[in-house]
């Protein structure tokens, strides 16, 4: 089916069918890096900053007599 509306639209023409398609997989590239950076990155920093922005908990000083 997309050969079909490929075929359709370039008329036959393999230059026009491989930039269709180049236009195609750029698109897809473009689509998913801006929804990795807009959406995907900034979700994922916002559920794991509770966890992550925490401050290290150190284990309380160890006295002179103890060690």
């Amino acid at each position: 089916m997309y050969a079909r509306i490929i075929g359709r639209i370039a008329g036959g023409g393999a230059v026009v069918e491989f930039a269709i398609v180049a236009m195609y997989a750029a698109f897809v590239i473009l689509a998913s890096h801006l929804l990795y950076t807009l959406v995907e990155d900034p979700a994922r920093r916002w559920l794991r900053g509770p966890l992550v922005d925490r401050p290290a908990r150190t284990p309380p000083p160890v006295a002179e007599a103890e060690r």
